[in-house]
């Protein structure tokens, strides 16, 4: 089966890896099935919200919610799950720890007077 591309997802994801290469050097392989796990929810979350928007929220003639606003919450939940484990919002990005450099030398020969 061939993916659908959609465009705006595809600009969006090569900027999230745009980001992640600006970050940290490059996209790393181990990042690569994350990468692909966002594109395909923000491929299907999409999908829903069309249908949703084509169906309308109630069934007009049972007046029961669509059973698609459930796989839309998920989708979204999904989307930021993934998200976070990316670090590609501000928020997330700021709890990620990067490696202190050791300047302990530095501190101590600052102590003793030897340079």
């Amino acid at each position: 089966m061939k993916r659908k591309i959609n465009t705006p997802i595809a600009t969006y994801m090569k900027a999230v890896k745009a980001y992640l290469t600006a970050e940290y050097g490059c996209v790393k392989g181990e990042w690569q099935i994350t990468l692909m796990a966002l594109e395909d929810a923000l491929n299907r979350y999409v999908q829903v919200k069309q249908a949703i928007e084509e169906f309308g929220i109630y069934n007009s003639q049972t007046g029961l919610k669509n059973p698609l606003l459930s796989t839309e919450k998920d989708l979204l939940a999904t989307i930021l799950k993934l998200s976070q484990k990316l670090g590609i919002s501000p928020w997330d990005a700021a709890k990620i720890k990067t490696p202190e450099t050791d300047d302990t030398d530095d501190f101590i020969n600052n102590l003793t007077g030897n340079e």
